[in-house]
């Protein structure tokens, strides 16, 4: 209750073969994995302006025109990279006791999707807002 929900694109069982086999050994994603899934969900490709990486894989950024905020960067980190920045998203950056990054000072957070998908963002509160 309070959230919206999104509905994800249907792919056909051959779809799913087709992507699943677009991911690279390791099961990371690769540029052209990313870039054809983002073609099927209807994603917006965009080129970093600073690539200072000789590397494809580098220098891509799939933002999800319908997910704001939404972006994924292949090849940004290594698999390794990857991992210490989960283990730190959940054992590092909550401040407890919350379990997530999202604190009582925030307010209340229902409907909190539906108004990143409205466009709106959250605010520092104002001189005399609670």
């Amino acid at each position: 209750p309070g959230l919206d929900t999104c509905a994800a694109p249907a792919f056909t069982p051959q779809e799913k073969d087709s992507l699943t086999s677009m991911i690279s050994a390791d099961g990371f994603p690769t540029v052209s994995s990313v870039s054809a899934i983002a073609d099927k969900v209807g994603a917006d490709i965009v080129r970093c302006a600073d690539d200072s990486s000789s590397s494809s894989s580098g220098s891509t950024v799939v933002s999800f025109a319908a997910f704001p905020g939404l972006h994924i960067l292949p090849g940004f980190l290594t698999p390794e990279e990857q991992r210490e920045l989960a283990v730190m998203c959940l054992e590092e950056f909550p401040e407890p006791p919350s379990h997530s990054n999202h604190t009582v000072h925030l307010g209340p957070l229902q409907g909190l999707w539906g108004a990143a998908r409205s466009g709106l963002r959250l605010h520092p509160p104002r001189k005399g807002e609670k």
